[in-house]
């Protein structure tokens, strides 16, 4: 579709990429428009690198993005909506800033490293209690 409509100077497809890390600075706002996701490791990223997100609303991408809190959900395959709401996003710096500073929060105190690890070690706790 890119070659199609003439696109080829507005898209860069990388494939698959180790480390995201300078992508994610060319970024102003993150978008995942998956029709199904188990659980939307991006999004977590996105947050992470502080950028604003607007992503579908299906399967585990709920676990990572709470709706006009830390970003917005769209209904899948709506592609008005995804439209208006990149540019609501686009147009208005508080509410990137809002969901900036949620988003990082949220994915600080949710996501971390350490919190995984504990989480992982009570499971494992309790599945030998059952052993």
């Amino acid at each position: 579709k890119i070659k199609k409509n003439n696109l080829e100077k507005n898209f860069h497809i990388t494939g698959w990429v180790d480390d995201i890390t300078d992508y994610l600075k060319l970024f102003d706002i993150g978008v995942l428009t998956s029709k199904w996701e188990g659980f939307g490791l991006v999004l977590a990223e996105y947050m992470a690198a502080k950028k604003p997100v607007v992503a579908t609303r299906v399967d585990g991408i709920e676990d990572v993005v709470v709706h006009n809190e830390s970003g917005f959900l769209v209904e899948s395959e709506n592609l008005e909506d995804f439209t208006n709401t990149i540019l609501t996003l686009l147009e208005n710096e508080s509410l990137r800033n809002k969901f900036v500073s949620n988003g990082f929060e949220r994915v600080r105190k949710k996501f971390s490293i350490e919190r995984v690890v504990k989480e992982h070690i009570e499971l494992y706790k309790e599945i030998l209690r059952k052993i």
